[in-house]
C-alpha cells in the first residue's frame, strides 16, 4: 500500500471515529443530571485542554500575537459555539435525539438565510429554492407537523437558532492564523472557556 492510500484510510478512519463520537453524544447528554449549560462549558474546557495538549505534542507553534489581535472575535465565536451546544443539549431533553440532531443539521440553511446580512452574499433564487426544499424535507422526516409536536417545535427552534451565529462570527476572522488551516476552524472552540 502506498503513502497516499495509507493517509486516505487514516483520514477516513478518523472521520468515522469523529462521527461516532458526535453521533452518540445525545445518548450521554440525555442521562447526565446537570444543566445543559454546565455540560457545554465542561465540554469546552475538556476540548480546550485536549487541543492544547495535541498542539503542544505535535510541536505546532502558536502565534500569540494573532490570538491577541483576534481575541474579541475568538471569544465571541467561542461563546456562540457554547450557546449552540447548550441549546442542542437542551433540545435532547425535549424531543428525540434524532429530531434534535436533524434540526441541528439545519444550521447551514440558517447561515444561507442570514448570509446576505452578515457576509454580504447574494441570496439567489436557486439558493432560496434549495432552502425551502430542505425545510420541507425536515418537516416531513422529523414529524414536527404531527399532532402533539409542540415539544418537537420547541426543541427544533432551540437546536436550530444558535448555530447561525457561530459561522457568521467565525467568518469575520480574516487574518487569524494562530494555527495551521487544518486546525484553525477549531481555534474558536478552544477559546470558549475564556469568555
Amino acid at each position: 500500500m502506498n503513502q497516499p492510500d495509507t493517509l486516505e484510510n487514516k483520514a477516513k478512519s478518523m472521520m468515522i471515529l469523529a462521527m461516532l463520537i458526535f453521533g452518540t453524544i445525545g445518548i450521554f447528554v440525555r442521562y447526565i443530571p446537570l444543566p445543559s449549560s454546565v455540560i457545554a462549558v465542561g465540554r469546552g474546557i475538556i476540548g480546550t485542554a485536549f487541543l492544547f495538549l495535541f498542539i503542544k505534542g505535535k510541536g505546532i507553534p502558536i502565534s500569540w500575537p494573532d490570538i491577541r489581535q483576534n481575541l474579541l472575535l475568538l471569544c465571541l465565536s467561542g461563546a456562540a459555539l457554547c450557546g449552540n451546544w447548550t441549546f442542542l443539549f437542551e433540545a435532547y431533553r425535549y424531543t428525540s435525539i434524532a429530531t434534535a440532531t436533524l434540526c441541528y443539521y439545519m444550521a447551514p440553511i440558517i447561515v444561507i438565510l442570514v448570509s446576505p446580512i452578515f457576509l454580504k452574499e447574494k441570496l439567489t433564487a436557486r439558493k432560496f429554492l434549495c432552502v425551502l426544499t430542505a425545510l420541507a424535507g425536515m418537516v416531513l422526516v422529523s414529524g414536527i407537523g404531527q399532532e402533539g409536536g409542540s415539544a418537537d417545535r420547541r426543541a427544533c427552534s432551540s437546536a436550530c437558532a444558535p448555530p447561525a451565529a457561530t459561522p457568521a462570527s467565525s467568518s469575520s476572522i480574516k487574518k487569524s492564523s494562530p494555527w495551521p488551516p487544518t486546525i484553525r476552524p477549531s481555534s474558536s472552540w478552544a477559546w470558549e472557556p475564556c469568555c
